[in-house]
């Protein structure tokens, strides 16, 4: 699946593809710590950026910082407070193990701020999801659905 997106958003293909797609969340965790640890020891970095909460910013995050690489997270502080969500699990640990966080919000500032996070390691930088919604928006096309359920615009919520 995330070849049709860096086609569709026109992101050139990843240098580096770990192949640790499938498996339960601790084989991909482990997977993936394991691949980016290897590539780490081959192609050494000065820093790991992380984006999101998906469970590739988690191990990569945690990989890098037990290698002494200092970790940078975009999208950093955002929180839902649910714990049943995996993707709440991975924002905690990644940004406890952070060393720079790229904020979307005011409020992902001060989620940060009360869990301890000094204010000259937090950057606001805005919402990198809006800026690519409408940084595509151009090319937004009306689904086959929307004319087969006869839908009229505005009147529908989505």
């Amino acid at each position: 699946m995330s070849g049709s997106f860096f086609e569709q958003l026109g992101i050139p293909d990843p240098d580096v593809n770990l192949g640790a797609g499938g498996g339960t969340q601790a084989e991909q965790t482990a997977a993936i710590m394991t691949g980016y640890e290897k590539l780490l020891m081959e192609r050494p970095s000065n820093l790991c950026l992380v984006i999101g909460d998906v469970t590739s910013t988690m191990a990569c995050a945690i990989t890098a910082q037990k290698m002494h690489i200092p970790v940078a997270h975009v999208e950093a502080g955002i929180r839902s407070g649910d714990w049943s969500m995996p993707e709440e699990i991975n924002r905690l640990a990644t940004d406890a193990v952070t060393n720079y966080f790229f904020t979307t919000s005011e409020i992902a500032n001060e989620n940060l701020q009360k869990s301890g996070v000094e204010n000259d390691r937090i950057f606001f930088v805005g919402n990198t999801m809006i800026d690519t919604l409408l940084k595509h928006q151009p090319r937004f096309r009306k689904p086959k659905v929307w004319d087969e359920a006869g839908l009229q615009k505005k009147s529908i919520i989505l």
